[in-house]
């Protein structure tokens, strides 16, 4: 229900030069005044190429959501398909990682480099969030997905969900 093409402050805004705070881009959800969406729109691209090469730079979410004003439950970061600065703002600000693996080749090919960023933060920063991973796409007619399950397990053996998610 929010128009991206409306807003006056987004994340952009919490994450760039001169940050402003997480309170001043939240909204409240309609249906649950205790729920809040930060939306984002186009402008986050331009942040994310300021911020390559600043100092903690990956810590900025993480120091946003500390700083917000509200008790949290949990926070849900939604990130783009992408494995750059806004990427690794999230898996420091993260507890747990939530891998989204489609059952075909090219999924399995992004998911390495995915845990390389995950296992070059922990040799950086000392932080490693939980890893989980969701099988997604799956149709046991095809021999794509029966292999695709096969490694994903063999990776991920106590990572992998039990609920896999069907194509249909």
């Amino acid at each position: 229900g929010v128009n991206k093409y409306e807003l006056e402050l987004s994340m952009a805004n919490v994450l760039a030069e001169r940050p402003v705070p997480l309170e001043s881009v939240v909204l409240p959800l309609e249906d649950d005044p205790h729920s809040y969406l930060a939306p984002s729109n186009i402008r986050l691209q331009r942040v994310e190429r300021d911020l390559i090469g600043r100092a903690f730079s990956h810590a900025r979410l993480a120091r946003a959501i500390k700083e917000f004003d509200h008790p949290l439950d949990f926070v849900v970061i939604d990130c783009p398909p992408s494995l750059g600065v806004l990427f690794v703002n999230a898996i420091y600000a993260a507890t747990d990682l939530l891998v989204v693996i489609a059952a075909d080749y090219f999924s399995l090919e992004g998911v390495g480099d995915l845990m390389d960023v995950v296992e070059e933060m922990e040799s950086e920063t000392g932080h490693r969030p939980r890893v989980h991973v969701l099988l997604t796409k799956y149709d046991a007619r095809t021999n794509v997905s029966a292999e695709a399950e096969r490694l994903v397990r063999a990776h991920f053996p106590d990572q992998l969900c039990r609920t896999i998610i069907r194509v249909n």
